[in-house]
């Protein structure tokens, strides 16, 4: 619409990699400094063209009245054990373009022979594969299955408060990135402006925190213990010239 000519859209809130990309194409305006100053430098963009409003760490959640906390997988070797064999529901990667990104995460993070080893035993355990994390959240909550790959945050809204789900802890521990941007030449400046100023305010975070995201403001908590205490690393997108021969890895590991 842009590159058309047409100015439909004053504001977006995408994944700050998608804002790096409009911002390549010259779409994005930079962010007013007094929205920049109050959120850590962590969590704007160094150019000034974005500010995130919350992060989602993606792995795995399990249902506590399916998996006692001793039994509870300590690191993702455990997953590995016969005792989950037929019990795992996993994000789709081959469908789902975040759900890719965090197999190529790990694929960087341990390497591709350690990656490799791992993703193909997390593939031995006959893993049910579906499109959405929300699925896989609903069915892990519901008791279909043991453990989900999936968002964490996903504990509490999905659980509800006093449910029974819980998270793996990793570190570094994957994770998703929300940020917020202004479009330029915007046919309502104002109402963008104000939009932003919304989302970036005490009130707005401390209801997001509510519902177990974590946020950029010092001092408001995810309402999932422990969320706060990991280690996020944000996933990186797929590059564009690797997302080919990827895809093709991913499909042969896990297509059935």
């Amino acid at each position: 619409e842009q590159n058309a000519g047409v100015r439909n859209v004053d504001f977006i809130d995408q994944e700050t990699g998608t804002i790096d990309f409009l911002v390549k194409e010259g779409l994005i305006q930079k962010m007013p400094a007094e929205l920049l100053k109050r959120v850590p430098e962590a969590w704007r963009d160094p150019n000034g063209y974005w500010i995130a409003w919350f992060k989602t760490p993606v792995g795995f959640i399990y249902n506590t009245q399916l998996v006692p906390a001793a039994e509870a997988p300590k690191t993702m070797d455990d997953l590995l054990l016969p005792k989950w064999k037929g019990k795992l529901a996993l994000t789709n990667p081959i469908l789902n373009n975040s759900f890719a990104s965090w197999f190529y995460f790990w694929q960087k993070q341990l390497g591709e022979q350690k990656a490799d080893a791992f993703f193909k035993g997390l593939a031995a355990q006959n893993p049910t594969l579906f499109e959405s994390g929300l699925t896989v959240s609903t069915n892990v909550n519901q008791g279909q299955f043991a453990i989900g790959l999936g968002f964490l945050t996903h504990v509490l809204s999905v659980g509800g408060p006093g449910g029974h789900m819980s998270f793996m802890k990793l570190d570094p521990q994957p994770g998703l990135v929300s940020g917020i941007a202004l479009l330029k030449n915007q046919p309502h400046p104002n109402a963008a402006l104000v939009l932003a100023d919304t989302m970036i305010n005490t009130t707005f975070l401390t209801k997001a925190a509510s519902i177990g995201y974590l946020v950029p403001l010092p001092g408001i908590k995810s309402a999932i213990p422990g969320l706060d205490e990991l280690n996020v690393r944000i996933m990186p997108d797929v590059p564009n010239q690797e997302a080919d021969k990827f895809g093709a890895y991913l499909k042969g590991v896990f297509a059935k």
